[in-house]
């Protein structure tokens, strides 16, 4: 063979196998193999940069990067086991408690609904909690308008050393006040409300004058953004402060053409800055009165008097949780406050804890003669009830949704399927019936 067929015999094989693509004499595993090399290595330098970036961001800012939250949050209970439960009753990752029972601390909350809904209610409910367990609350009552007495009754304890009660000239006293008390380290503070902070400018003019538009909504995105900075957790308050602000339902005015006309629905003051930043949103409408018989001292008649109200309570956002649109009821009984012992009793007997037949309830081996005497028994007995809040629980918790995670997906039951059928396919040169192995043909 001369030198010129010899050359035009190589490059002709040169060409067939650029068609034909690599030698079969290479197996797939070892191109798997190859690849996976590759993939790790490229992730290692990546490791490696990101942890450059952290050193350097944290020799710039003296600012480490935030990990995985694994314990419960701390919080501040709202006084009700079913709203507890509602905004962060699921255990926290590491298993050692629920999630966050209650107004989380270092967060913005937002109470808000129609008027004698429950409202202020909770908020006092929030300080009576933090009063009972050591903790110090602040009120700024931009209304004016808090009952001293009802408050008293539900629990409150005016001391100064326990409770800061402050009534604010204008919106920027208050909100000074504010900042004061994040500094400080107040457990709770409770803004009652956003309807009633009116700035300085405003105050001071006439009545004639004509009002800016928008004037709160302004100062309030200005503000709320250096709020949310002093809520962070300090040396003064490890746990950080929870802050509640009350706010209230408006009739949204429509001025556009359309049906819409003279009215569109329900909206809160002070803008949207505070449905921005808020954590917990919460939303409280009346349902319905309880009436007992009782006669009028003035006419002598019997009449159904109200003593109490179920109020629902529903979570309009939540970044607790992600339980939007979840409802939980509550009882208040005018001049108590919020009566989780009627609640719970209301609870077992839907899980089949208390038996209830006509008027008769039956708990604990006993039988009793209406709800008021089976909530009297409970009253009596702290150990009791503390009992029947845990069975309630748990009966909860047993009925609830399991973390979707957890279930197996769609994916993983083909590749069982594909692993039983097919085997494992540890042979290196054993290229029939690997899917992986498939896949890495078609794309070679």
């Amino acid at each position: 063979m001369t030198d010129t067929e010899s050359t035009a015999v190589a490059k002709t094989e040169s060409k067939t196998k650029a068609r034909t693509g690599p030698s079969t004499k290479t197996p797939l595993k070892k191109v798997a193999k190859m690849k996976a090399g590759a993939q790790k290595a490229a992730s290692a330098a990546s490791i490696k940069s990101a942890e450059l970036a952290a050193k350097t961001i944290a020799k710039f800012t003296n600012q480490k990067p935030i990990g995985f939250n694994e314990h419960p949050l701390p919080c501040v209970s709202t006084g009700s086991m079913g709203l507890d439960y509602l905004i962060g009753g699921i255990l926290a990752p590491d298993k050692s408690g629920p999630l966050c029972p209650g107004y989380p601390r270092g967060h913005i909350t937002e109470l808000y609904g129609p008027e004698a809904s429950g409202k202020t209610t909770l908020a006092l409910e929030a300080i009576v909690e933090t009063q009972r367990r050591g903790g110090s609350a602040m009120f700024l009552d931009f209304e004016h308008a808090l009952a001293h007495r009802y408050a008293k009754d539900l629990g409150v304890d005016f001391n100064p050393q326990r409770l800061l009660l402050y009534q604010p000239d204008n919106m920027e006293q208050g909100l000074d006040m504010l900042r004061l008390g994040l500094a400080t380290g107040i457990d709770l503070i409770v803004v009652d409300s956003v309807a009633a902070m009116v700035p300085k400018s405003e105050m001071e003019k006439n009545f004639e004058d004509p009002n800016k538009i928008g004037v709160v909504a302004l100062k309030l995105a200005q503000s709320l953004p250096k709020v949310v900075k002093f809520l962070k957790p300090h040396e003064r308050n490890p746990q950080g402060t929870a802050l509640i602000f009350i706010n209230q339902t408006r009739a949204q005015i429509s001025t556009g053409p359309g049906p819409a006309r003279g009215g569109g629905g329900d909206n809160t003051a002070g803008g949207k800055a505070l449905k921005f930043y808020a954590y917990l949103r919460l939303q409280t409408t009346c349902i319905r009165t309880e009436r007992l018989k009782m006669r009028d001292p003035m006419s002598q008649k019997e009449k159904n008097v109200p003593f109490g109200s179920h109020t629902q309570v529903k979570v309009v956002k939540s970044k607790v949780d992600a339980k939007q649109g979840q409802t939980a009821d509550l009882f208040i009984r005018y001049g108590q406050g919020i009566d989780d012992v009627y609640s719970t009793i209301e609870s077992g007997v839907a899980w089949r804890i208390i038996k209830k037949g006509g008027a008769i309830f039956e708990y604990a081996g006993q039988k009793f003669q209406g709800r008021e005497r089976l909530r009297a028994f409970l009253i009596n007995d702290p150990t009791a009830f503390e009992t029947l809040q845990a069975a309630v629980l748990e009966a909860i918790r047993s009925q609830a949704m399991p973390d979707p995670e957890s279930e197996p997906t769609e994916e993983d039951e083909v590749d069982s399927i594909l692993a039983t059928s097919f085997g494992s396919g540890d042979e290196e040169d054993d290229v029939e019936g690997v899917p992986e192995e498939v896949e890495l043909e078609e794309e070679v």
